[in-house]
C-alpha cells in the first residue's frame, strides 16, 4: 500500500476504525510519475465513503496512545507522522480520537455502513467513465502526435538523401 488512511465503519452506535500506516522507507510519492499517477487515479474512482481523513501518500508512521483511567476505561487517539522530506516532516498528518468503540459484543455486520454512508455504484461508474473517456482521448492525440512527428521525419529523410541521375 505505502501509504496511510484513517477509515472507519459504523455499526450502530459502534465506531469500528482502522488506521493504516506502511510508508516507513518508501511511499507513493516515492513512485515514479506514471505509478504516482495510476494510484491517485485508482484513489479517485474507487468509493471512498470509508475515509474519516484524507489519505497521506508520503512516508509515514503510526502510533496509538491508549490511556486507562482508575475505572478501567479506555480513551484512544491514533495519530500518523509524516517522514516524507518536507514542510511536514515529523509533524501528525491524520490525528484521531476514537470514542465509541465496540465493547467487545458482537456486533451485527448487517447493520454496518461506510463512515460516510454508501455512494451509489453510479458515482463510481461516472468517474471510471470519464477516466476511459480521457485515457482514450490522450491515446488518440498522442497517436496523432506520433504519426505525424514520423512522416515529418520520413520527410526529411526523402529531402536529405542524394538525388540520383
Amino acid at each position: 500500500v505505502h501509504m496511510a488512511q484513517l477509515n472507519g465503519l459504523q455499526c450502530g452506535n459502534t465506531l469500528i476504525p482502522e488506521l493504516t500506516s506502511s510508508g516507513l522507507t518508501h511511499s507513493v510519492r516515492d513512485l515514479f510519475f506514471v505509478a504516482k499517477w495510476v494510484v491517485r487515479w485508482v484513489l479517485w474512482i474507487w468509493p471512498q465513503d470509508h475515509l474519516m481523513a484524507p489519505t497521506w501518500l508520503g512516508r509515514n508512521f503510526g502510533e496509538l496512545d491508549i490511556d486507562i483511567d482508575d475505572n478501567g476505561s479506555a480513551k484512544v487517539k491514533g495519530r500518523i507522522f509524516s517522514l516524507h522530506p518536507g514542510k511536514f516532516f515529523g509533524s501528525p498528518v491524520i490525528e484521531q480520537d476514537f470514542e465509541g468503540l465496540s465493547d467487545g459484543s458482537l456486533l451485527d455486520v448487517s447493520q454496518c455502513e461506510p463512515f460516510q454512508g454508501r455512494e451509489p455504484k453510479s458515482s463510481m461508474y461516472r468517474r471510471a467513465g470519464c477516466s476511459v473517456i480521457v485515457l482514450f482521448a490522450f491515446l488518440y492525440f498522442a497517436f496523432k502526435a506520433a504519426r505525424r512527428a514520423l512522416r515529418n521525419l520520413k520527410q526529411k529523410r526523402q529531402a536529405a538523401k542524394p538525388k540520383q541521375t
